[in-house]
């Protein structure tokens, strides 16, 4: 295991990349440190070949992410970069990473803990975590996170989360029913189970997955017709990488497919 960053756990199995949010003893808190070292990572991710599929968690077993740190705010040292949106960058959505990522939920989630659940490709959470948003009870306005649950989850949940500013909370099983969260498991299953997810998708072209989890994140940002196109434009990229052939031939010769790298946004129209 890697350890050179300060507030975070970082390590590679086998493709796969595991980005542990780690001060348990203040909730997983992101503090102003955390906040330098979470862009970092995830240009590691992004940048080695040799990783496939992130996924991201909480060190201990009460709490995933508890937000921003209030004790330590984690504000940009750039007073311009501070006052702009792109000085929130703790997700790997958030840093344009093109590689999948699992968010293992091992606990509480609260307040700006959403954005990595929000942002994730796949949500997976254990049976005793909850969700809820205090920034109102400290008056803060809640804002970026209830924007992006409100694509995934109904507008009512977003706003009871939001408003109430911590008061309701939503259980593991109600953000499954409610769409936020893709599977709900005994605690010692949940990195298990993200690992095994994240090593069915590690198997299958690099470049393929990347330009899928393109074309269904522009789905909920573009309209219809404009989200096609650009889709059909993926579609057409791939049609000239290396994987496109290489596919086909290991599917008639019976054999495993040796994939090529792939270089985000190498040949893709925007």
């Amino acid at each position: 295991m890697n350890r050179e960053y300060q507030t975070l756990a970082y390590e590679v199995r086998d493709g796969l990349a595991i980005v542990t949010l780690d001060r348990e003893d203040r909730h997983n808190a992101v503090d102003r440190t955390m906040s330098h070292e979470l862009p970092l990572v995830w240009k590691r991710v992004e940048e080695d070949p040799g990783v496939r599929v992130a996924i991201v968690t909480g060190r201990g077993e009460k709490t995933f992410c508890s937000g921003a740190d209030l004790a330590d705010p984690p504000v940009s040292d750039d007073p311009e970069l501070a006052r702009r949106l792109e000085s929130i960058r703790w997700t790997a959505r958030q840093n344009r990473v093109t590689k999948p990522v699992i968010a293992a939920v091992n606990g509480r989630t609260i307040g700006g803990g959403l954005h990595f659940v929000a942002d994730a490709d796949i949500v997976l959470a254990a049976e005793h975590a909850s969700f809820f948003d205090t920034h109102v009870a400290v008056g803060f306005v809640a804002a970026l996170e209830p924007i992006e649950l409100a694509r995934r989850m109904p507008l009512g949940a977003v706003m009871k989360l939001a408003l109430t500013g911590g008061d309701e909370r939503l259980s593991a099983a109600e953000t499954h029913r409610l769409g936020l969260v893709d599977e709900v498991l005994p605690a010692d299953r949940l990195l298990p189970r993200a690992l095994e997810l994240a090593g069915k998708i590690a198997r299958h072209s690099p470049a393929a997955v990347a330009r899928t989890k393109a074309a269904i994140w522009a789905a909920k940002e573009m309209q219809l017709r404009e989200a096609l196109e650009y889709g059909w434009r993926l579609i057409q990229a791939q049609s000239s990488h290396p994987d496109f052939r290489e596919g086909v031939a290991a599917f008639l010769e019976k054999r495993a497919p040796s994939w090529a790298p792939y270089r985000a946004g190498e040949d893709d129209a925007s």
